[in-house]
């Protein structure tokens, strides 16, 4: 990656915990982050910019107040009309994901995996750590 282009994520994630940990491992690659908690707040964020990478969980409300559901193919598809070129990874706590999201694009890592692999993940995308 060149040093002089900004790298920056998009993380969809309504777990705060899980957010802080995301940011934290990204900021060891030079990588800032936006968050949201819902798929209409996520949507708005890429509407106003380009990340490097959209992260996403499986299941968060879809708008703001609303309970949480399967919603990462759908603002995947929602995503992809805006940024067509966008880079979609799905971090999840179910495995049973994993087939879908490979096959609509998505790049996949267990929750329970992320320590284990994400340097390796996150590299594909940002580079060396830094």
């Amino acid at each position: 990656m060149s040093a002089d282009k900004q790298l920056e994520a998009l993380i969809v994630e309504d777990d705060p915990q899980m957010q802080i940990i995301l940011i934290s491992r990204l900021a060891d690659f030079g990588v800032t982050a936006n968050t949201a908690s819902n798929m209409l707040d996520a949507l708005a964020l890429a509407r106003l910019k380009k990340y490097t990478l959209y992260m996403t969980d499986g299941r968060y409300p879809l708008k703001p107040g609303g309970a949480p559901e399967v919603a990462c193919f759908k603002f995947y598809e929602e995503l992809k009309k805006i940024r067509p070129d966008a880079k979609v990874l799905l971090i999840t706590g179910g495995s049973d994901f994993e087939r879908d999201a490979m096959a609509a694009g998505m790049d996949f890592l267990l929750k329970s995996d992320f320590v284990k692999q994400y340097r390796a993940v996150f590299s594909r995308y940002f580079g060396a750590p830094r």
